[in-house]
């Protein structure tokens, strides 16, 4: 018989397996998670309910987390239906409980998209839904998203125009005076 690998005795090795043996078979006969629980639908937490990929969403529900056209699996039974097929689920939202957050629309193709808006004051266990209509074309502007173009090329003529004042006033000085 080969000596232990371990160097702990045959035995500890044999009770090992068996520990693994046991655990594989209970994992194998475990039921499947069962489906969350849906709440009624709630038609305005996402607002806006039409954007395009990339545009911010703001959610107006305690949630734990959001998903993106939720695979069928994840709803009760009735609500898969409206499972885009051909276009992936994405988390939008996975963290604390937020009363309010913003998420961005994912790049996905346009349609009419149900997001699965999970946890609240019941924990992950129930959800309501509501639908995004995604739209061709690219992200709306934000107001945070930074300035707009014609601001930063204001700010750039007026730099350049104080660069260049200075550069005057410093070559003005360095002349002599007749």
């Amino acid at each position: 018989m080969a000596a232990c690998s371990s160097g702990l005795g045959c035995g500890y090795c044999r009770g090992v397996r068996r520990i693994l043996l046991a655990s594989s078979i209970a994992l194998a006969l475990a039921p499947p998670p069962a489906p969350a629980i849906a709440q009624e639908p709630c038609p305005r937490c996402i607002e806006p309910s039409t954007a395009r990929a990339d545009s911010k969403l703001r959610v107006d529900h305690p949630t734990t987390r959001a998903v993106w056209n939720p695979p069928p699996r994840l709803l009760s039974e009735g609500d898969g239906r409206f499972h885009v097929t051909d276009s992936p689920s994405v988390v939008v939202y996975d963290g604390i409980t937020q009363p309010g957050f913003v998420c961005r629309a994912p790049e996905v193709e346009p349609g009419r998209y149900l997001v699965a808006l999970f946890g609240g004051s019941e924990g992950d266990g129930r959800y309501t839904w509501d639908f995004v209509q995604l739209e061709a074309g690219l992200p709306d502007e934000a107001a945070d998203d930074g300035l707009p173009g014609w601001a930063v090329a204001i700010a750039i003529a007026a730099g350049l125009l104080i660069a260049a004042a200075a550069a005057l006033m410093l070559r003005s000085r360095r002349q002599p005076s007749a």
